[in-house]
């Protein structure tokens, strides 16, 4: 699992090629099988390939969207706030499992983040439960953007972990 861990790193740019059934579904089952606090499970997947709606989702934000410009795929991680006062680390889980999940397929994936973000109309978060009429209770963590990769950034070694910033004990 290290291995996989230190092979990952983001991709903005992806190929033309669709992102198969078989690995979407199989991304689907790793973001939904992510653990959640106190077994409340608030996180659901908005799940897009369609490249207009997806080009939509780009002026969701103000900047950092450049990986939408070319993925096939983007799944919207959002999560019941009404459920859980924890949704968002629930929700930022999924989005690991999504990223390790694509790593093992050879797919690229990036998260292009949501909460927290504002376009040029307010807040992200509500241009992207707008555009996909997600219900006013639900939150908006992020939109992964998912595709064949089209650049290959070399992963992490183990010498750059930076042991300094592990403390044993106490601070």
């Amino acid at each position: 699992m290290l291995d996989l861990m230190l092979s990952r790193r983001t991709v903005r740019k992806f190929t033309e090629e669709k992102v198969s059934e078989e690995d979407r579904e199989a991304i689907i089952k790793a973001a939904m099988s992510a653990p959640s606090g106190r077994a409340i499970y608030p996180v659901e997947l908005v799940v897009c390939e369609d490249a207009r709606t997806i080009a939509e989702l780009k002026n969701c934000r103000s900047n950092g969207t450049t990986a939408l410009n070319t993925a096939p795929l983007a799944i919207a991680i959002i999560a019941d706030a009404d459920r859980s006062d924890v949704w968002d680390e629930d929700a930022s889980i999924s989005a690991a499992y999504i990223m390790l999940e694509c790593e093992k397929l050879n797919l690229g994936c990036c998260w292009v983040q949501i909460r927290g973000r504002s376009n040029d109309q307010g807040d992200s978060g509500e241009a992207v439960k707008k555009l996909l009429r997600i219900p006013d209770n639900y939150e908006v963590l992020s939109v992964m953007a998912i595709g064949h990769k089209a650049e290959f950034p070399a992963g992490y070694t183990e010498d750059k972990i930076d042991y300094a910033k592990v403390h044993r004990g106490r601070f």
